[in-house]
């Protein structure tokens, strides 16, 4: 689901769209402030993942297959036409990339560029002995911590780690649980950022080269698997750039 779905009539649409997949556990507030951050014509549309937000009483996900599945859907919904670009980081980013095969089964026009943040090539998984879903409660939340996806607050407080952790761990099992398919190499333009310190890397980052026939755009940043929450103007500035390329070949 969509922060925003749908449109009254008469109301003016932005030209551009960056549909944005948050990370696991993640929710489509973190993105609140991209909106600032981005060039006036392009809308950023958040999802929220079903079982929280806004999206609370909806079932999880089956696996990321189903989640890319979605995303087509309200992509079809909120479209409109317009030229669009997908950014993902971790778990958004997976979800990113099988988005694109189930883009191109709809038939729907392919993003004019994929921002793919914080996660190695798809074929690379974790061995089952480290599959870290199926910790304890207490094993699982030192990996979180490790990683730096929880706040002080919330690991200092019992009833938000309570509430948090299932869905954390279960937004863990669609990554972990995910089975790469080989498929011919995407043409697709495409960006691969990530944290020069992320341990949760697996495997060369330059693998990407390996999925898409295009020439693969590698943006290093310093930090760890959350580096993106600390350098968002950078990575706006990227994909604004992107997208003013993009309208002066368009509407020039």
């Amino acid at each position: 689901m969509l922060l925003k779905q749908s449109y009254e009539k008469g109301v003016h649409m932005k030209p551009f769209v960056l549909y944005c997949l948050p990370h696991a556990g993640g929710a489509s507030h973190l993105f609140n402030s991209w909106n600032k951050a981005l060039d006036k014509e392009i809308e950023c549309m958040p999802f929220e993942y079903p079982g929280r937000g806004k999206m609370l009483s909806k079932s999880p996900y089956i696996d990321i297959q189903n989640a890319s599945m979605d995303v087509v859907e309200q992509i079809k919904h909120t479209l409109h036409g317009r030229d669009y670009a997908l950014f993902g980081h971790s778990m958004g980013a997976l979800i990113a990339y099988e988005t694109l095969d189930q883009i191109k089964k709809a038939g729907i026009n392919q993003p004019v560029h994929v921002y793919l943040s914080g996660k190695t090539a798809p074929f690379h998984s974790r061995k089952s002995e480290a599959l870290r879903y199926k910790l304890s409660d207490e094993l699982f939340l030192q990996e979180i911590v490790q990683l730096g996806g929880l706040s002080d607050e919330v690991v200092q407080n019992r009833e938000l780690i309570d509430y948090f952790l299932p869905i954390i761990r279960d937004d863990f099992r669609l990554v972990e649980t995910y089975k790469y398919q080989v498929r011919e190499p995407i043409e697709q333009e495409v960006s691969i950022l990530y944290g020069s310190e992320d341990s949760s890397m697996i495997g060369p980052i330059e693998d990407w080269n390996k999925i898409f026939r295009s020439t693969v755009n590698y943006h290093k940043f310093n930090g760890g698997h959350f580096f993106y929450q600390d350098y968002v103007e950078e990575i706006v500035s990227i994909i604004n750039q992107m997208f003013r390329t993009l309208s002066i070949q368009r509407f020039s």
